[in-house]
């Protein structure tokens, strides 16, 4: 499946399965069906895991925005040989390092 296909049925195991969401209820068995299922029926899981992936989706574009510089990098460089695996990912952000600074919530800023 797609990534939100992926992502939606995390977020659905998170609430529906594994008490780590909004609520404790168990809805559904750790099921991709059975999952799915509860979603469809159940407005308010739907809407608890519609929530948590806007979350997640905005939690991703604020990283995304903060380490721009390297999200380029390594955008050029994927663009350029197609692929790369993680060591490669990591030569790529030590070559230029950056000044990050950090406020009193722990978060980068540069």
């Amino acid at each position: 499946g797609s990534d939100l296909h992926t992502a939606t049925l995390s977020a659905l195991a998170f609430e529906a399965s594994y008490g780590l969401g909004e609520g404790l209820a168990y809805l559904a068995p750790d099921d991709e069906e059975e999952l799915f299922s509860a979603l469809r029926l159940d407005r308010f899981l739907h809407a608890r895991v519609d929530k948590m992936l806007l979350e997640q989706f905005n939690r991703a574009k604020r990283i995304i925005e903060r380490e721009r510089l390297e999200v380029d990098r390594v955008a050029e460089a994927l663009f350029i040989r197609g692929t790369l695996d993680a060591s490669e990912v990591v030569e790529l952000l030590a070559q230029q390092p950056r000044l990050k600074l950090v406020d009193g919530d722990d978060r980068k800023t540069g």
